[in-house]
């Protein structure tokens, strides 16, 4: 929210909204599966929906079962577009990326007569499958309100690029203009940096590596620390843990330590603060990243 809006907070759980809706599984990119896709010398470009989940209408019959007692009003409002904390509305965002994606990927092929192949692995979870053969081919990724375009050439990812915008205005899709990248073989996308020039690379970004660094500090600085303070360390370091080959094997006794916690507070270990000094000695070296060579059929 900026700064001085009011927003109301709707707890679909409590409000036992959750409990009359289906859970639809989910099958999300990871920036491991993404490295998957990657071949030495590619270019990318970004897109981010403007508030996606608003911009997808719950059909009139089902708004019966999303919505609140209001307590000011005295009456019961219900939502028009999908609410954040809907059970069912990140499985059915991520499909309506997913087919927005695979239509810009089929103009891609019609608006350059077949020049510019149109690579469907990952909208079809075919993540392990070798890359298309050819000089110019495409791929769309896509993590619920945001999509990324990879291209074997500069020429193909602007291709993709212009098709997919094309295809966006044409569903309606909005899309914020500042999250639109330009074609380049350096981008950051959910939370990593991906550098394609040669091997592609896959790291943590140097902000995000600073961050941690300090969260590290905050919770060795004292002999305890809250449950809260390490449960946010560790969601840090996991999410870090993807770009160091050998980062999960530096969390375990700090899992070890918060499952002993006792009255909300957390006495690390020897071996806890071990890891900490591990983990503090490599994120200055984040940038080095893990490399995972594709091999193209």
């Amino acid at each position: 929210a900026s700064p001085g809006e009011i927003r109301p907070i709707f707890d679909a759980r409590r409000s036992g909204c959750n409990a009359c809706l289906l859970h639809v599984p989910i099958e999300l990119a990871t920036p491991e599966r993404v490295l998957q896709l990657l071949t030495p010398g590619m270019w990318a470009c970004s897109y981010d929906a403007r508030h996606w989940y608003h911009q997808i209408l719950v059909h009139p019959d089902s708004r019966k079962y999303q919505g609140y007692y209001d307590p000011f009003a005295h009456e019961f409002r219900t939502f028009r577009v999908a609410a954040f904390g809907g059970s069912t509305i990140p499985a059915y965002a991520q499909a309506v990326s997913t087919e927005a994606a695979r239509q810009a990927l089929e103009c891609l092929e019609r608006s350059t007569n077949g020049e510019v192949r149109a690579d469907f692995r990952a909208l079809d979870g075919r993540w392990d499958d070798a890359a298309p053969t050819g000089e110019h081919w495409a791929i769309i990724v896509v993590y619920l309100d945001d999509f990324i375009v990879f291209g074997s050439t500069r020429m193909a990812c602007e291709a993709a690029r212009r098709a997919l915008a094309a295809t966006l205005s044409r569903l309606g899709i909005q899309c914020k203009a500042s999250k639109e990248t330009d074609p380049a073989q350096s981008i950051r996308w959910i939370g990593m940096q991906y550098e394609l020039r040669s091997e592609p690379v896959m790291s943590l970004p140097r902000d995000k590596a600073e961050a941690y660094m300090e969260t590290v500090l905050d919770v060795t600085r004292t002999a305890r620390c809250s449950v809260a303070a390490l449960e946010t360390l560790l969601g840090r370091l996991l999410w870090a843990a993807r770009a160091w080959t050998w980062g999960g094997a530096f969390l375990k006794h700090l899992h070890t330590s918060l499952l002993a916690a006792r009255a909300g507070e957390v006495a690390l270990s020897a071996e806890a603060h071990a890891e900490l000094a591990v983990w503090y000695a490599w994120l200055p070296h984040a940038a080095l990243g893990i490399r995972q060579a594709q091999p193209v059929a």
